[in-house]
């Protein structure tokens, strides 16, 4: 039986992405083994967002060719993403897939590996691009299953390289999660993790909003628990901590980065908030849910 490993790295979004990748591997009849094993396949689903994030994905990947040099090396990424033309300079590299068209790869998978096709998808992203689901059915590892429902992000903090690697805004449409929200409870999945780049400014190009896609997925029955990846504080709205608040089902855990505590590193980093602003309305948060510790 032919064989395939993945590593990831990085983000929630990530991990979303690599099931789908294991999904189509299982679909082909490969077994999945260790990433420190011999395989015919290695995907490495990389990330850029810091300097040791891509050095880690540049070990990954030298480590897959050691192992077999003549496996089927496909990276996959906002490494990928980043460093494309290196990275296909690299004969060892079969296949290169940035920010979009990671849908295309799954679907050409078979014919890239049985004609040993070497691709390199990735291109400029300064135009806009579809949102990509990649029809994940249900996570084989875990028991919460991850919903993307927000790529990109338009904000350019300047020191972040996710809107270059990412792209512009985009989010799954809300009918779209709820269907894909169904099957993830009908197979099994009672738990769902609402995942995304910038998962608080989910909807603005489809004219909706979290608030309205929560109010959706509550009305799927089965469905014990929705909890939201990391949300920046300016889209903590009061209407979204108000649903929180009446919905037991909604979980009351929000992971809300800072970034720095000094005002002088914040506003060098372009990032639309001060200290002041930011205790403020993390106080203002606690007081809406009954807990007035001050951070």
């Amino acid at each position: 039986m032919k064989t395939f490993a993945i590593h990831t790295l990085g983000c929630k979004v990530n991990s979303y992405e690599s099931e789908a990748y294991i999904e189509r591997c299982n679909e082909l009849g490969y077994e999945q083994v260790d990433f420190k094993s011999a395989s015919d396949l290695y995907l490495i689903n990389t990330c850029a967002v810091t300097n040791t994030a891509a050095s880690k994905s540049r070990q990954k990947i030298h480590q897959a060719i050691s192992q077999n040099p003549n496996a089927y090396v496909a990276v996959l990424g906002c490494y990928s993403q980043s460093q494309a033309d290196s990275l296909f300079e690299m004969k060892e590299v079969d296949a290169v897939v940035g920010s979009d068209q990671k849908d295309r790869f799954l679907k050409e998978l078979p014919d890239l590996i049985e004609q040993r096709k070497r691709i390199n998808y990735v291109h400029d992203l300064k135009q806009p691009i579809p949102f990509e689901d990649l029809n994940i059915q249900r996570f084989t590892r875990h028991t919460r299953a991850f919903l993307k429902i927000q790529d990109g992000c338009n904000q350019f903090c300047s020191y972040c390289i996710i809107p270059y690697t990412r792209g512009r805004e985009r989010s799954l449409e809300l009918e779209r999660a709820f269907e894909l929200a169904k099957k993830f409870v009908e197979n099994g999945h009672h738990e769902i993790v609402l995942s995304g780049i910038h998962t608080g400014r989910y909807g603005h190009d489809h004219n909706t909003n979290l608030v309205a896609l929560l109010k959706k997925l509550l009305e799927i029955h089965g469905l014990d628990r929705i909890r939201i990846s990391s949300i920046e504080m300016n889209e903590v709205t009061d209407e979204f901590i108000a649903l929180m608040k009446e919905n037991p089902r909604i979980a009351r855990h929000l992971h809300i980065p800072v970034q720095s505590c000094s005002d002088t590193v914040l506003k060098r980093m372009n990032r639309p908030y001060d200290m002041k602003a930011f205790i403020k309305r993390i106080q203002q948060i606690r007081s809406m849910l009954g807990n007035n510790r001050i951070p």
